[in-house]
C-alpha cells in the first residue's frame, strides 16, 4: 500500500492581481505489512549478485584517480591557453596556503581535489604536486608565478577575512 503526501503553498505576488508563486512538495511512502520483515525492493539479491559477476568480465569498471583527475585539469588549462602542469601546481600551491576546506561545498571540492595529501598516494602522481602543496603551506608560492603568470585561484574565488 502507497501513501502519498501533497502540499502546495502559494503567495501572491501583488494583492491587486491573480499572479502568484507557488511550491509544490510531494512524498510517496510505502506501507508495509510486517514491520519486521521487509522485502527486497530489488528482486533476489543472489541472482542480481549472480548476474553483476557475469557482467564485469566484459566491463572493467574504471576508477577515477587523482593522476586522471590532474591530467584532465591540465589539458583543460592548455586548451585556454594556459601551462597546464605550472598553472596547475600553482593553483595546488594557493590551495595550500588559502586553505578553501571551511567555505561550503565549493570549497570543501576544491580542496579535495587541489590537495594531494588528501587521498591515499598513488604511484603515478609526481612528486611535484606533493611539492607545491608543501611550498603552499610554507607561504612560498611565488617559485610558481614565473611560469604561470595568471592567478586562476582569483577567477574562481574571493579571498576575504
Amino acid at each position: 500500500m502507497w501513501f502519498k503526501v501533497f502540499a502546495t503553498v502559494s503567495i501572491p505576488l501583488h494583492p491587486e492581481s491573480y499572479v502568484s508563486v507557488a511550491w509544490f512538495l510531494e512524498a510517496n511512502y510505502y506501507n508495509v505489512a510486517n514491520a519486521t520483515y521487509f522485502e527486497p525492493l530489488l528482486g533476489d539479491i543472489e541472482t542480481i549478485s549472480r548476474n553483476r559477476d557475469d557482467r564485469s568480465i566484459q566491463a572493467p569498471v574504471k576508477v577515477i584517480t587523482r593522476s586522471s583527475i590532474y591530467t584532465l585539469i591540465e589539458s583543460m588549462l592548455e586548451k585556454n591557453g594556459y601551462p597546464g602542469r605550472a598553472c596547475l601546481l600553482k593553483l595546488i600551491c594557493e590551495n595550500a596556503h588559502t586553505h578553501f576546506l571551511h567555505n561550503g561545498l565549493m570549497g570543501d571540492l576544491i580542496y579535495l581535489v587541489l590537495t594531494p595529501s588528501a587521498s591515499m598516494s598513488e604511484d603515478d602522481i609526481d612528486d611535484s604536486f606533493y611539492e607545491a602543496e608543501y611550498y603552499g603551506l610554507d607561504n612560498k608560492c611565488r617559485k610558481y608565478t614565473r611560469d604561470c603568470p595568471s592567478n586562476l585561484l582569483e577567477r574562481i574565488s574571493l579571498y576575504a577575512e
